[in-house]
Order: C-alpha cells, then sequence, then structure tokens
C-alpha cells in the first residue's frame, strides 16, 4: 500500500457556522464539526470529524507568530491523533493554554491560533471515493 500525509491548513465554510468541509484535490476527505470558533484561555476546542476514507488523523492546536514578511514562527501547544481505520470519526479536545498570547493584528506583527490537521491517506482509497 502507498500512503501520503497531507497537512490541510484551510477548510471550507459549509452552511452552519462550526461546520467545515476539509478536502484534498476536490475531493471530500472529512467533515469538521468544531463546539465554537472564537475561544479563551484555558478553553477546550473540541471537534468531531466525520471521515469518508480511511485514514490517521493528527489534529494539532498552533500558535502563529509572524512579524513581517519573512519571520514566522509556529509553536504546537497540543495535538490529538487516532487511526480511523476501521471507524470513521475521531473526536478530539485541546486546550487553550492559559496566559498565552492573544490573536491579534497589527501593521507590524500577527499573532494568531489555528488547527492544522494532517491525514495519512491510501492514495488507492482516496482515488476511488467521491
Amino acid at each position: 500500500n502507498e500512503y501520503s500525509q497531507y497537512t490541510l491548513p484551510h477548510a471550507s465554510h459549509a452552511h452552519h457556522n462550526n461546520k467545515f468541509k476539509i478536502s484534498w484535490d476536490n475531493k471530500c476527505v472529512a467533515t469538521l464539526l468544531l463546539n465554537d470558533t472564537v475561544f479563551c484561555d484555558g478553553e477546550c476546542v473540541e471537534g468531531y470529524l466525520s471521515l469518508y476514507t480511511p485514514c490517521l488523523v493528527k489534529v494539532s492546536l498552533v500558535h502563529t507568530e509572524q512579524c513581517g514578511a519573512q519571520q514566522t514562527h509556529f509553536t504546537k501547544c497540543c495535538s490529538a491523533q487516532q487511526c480511523c481505520w476501521y471507524v470513521p470519526s475521531f473526536t478530539f479536545s485541546l486546550k487553550i493554554p492559559t496566559s498565552t498570547f492573544k490573536s491579534f493584528k497589527s501593521d507590524l506583527c500577527e499573532s494568531l491560533w489555528s488547527l492544522h490537521f494532517e491525514f495519512a491517506v491510501c492514495k488507492y482509497l482516496l482515488g476511488n471515493k467521491q
């Protein structure tokens, strides 16, 4: 079997505010449901992934600091992973650390939080799913 790993930093919004479709090469890999899209220190980002193909999944809570166009620093705060070969879903809870940098944007720098998804998917299975 041939496997590839993909980091999908962006998901497209579906009709519901906290529901997102995650796609690769115009094929839906998963649907993501989140408990909210705005969080405070110490709260948990809770999510549910409904998967359309068997895969390995890793979800990470990442803080990004960017100063100018050249300097970017990523900090992976926490992550959850699961093998989803036989169960087509994945539930995760990632706690936002207390006393961390808030999200902001100025003319000199930017600080933001995001979820990063990694999927290890069999190319053969992904190619046959519609």
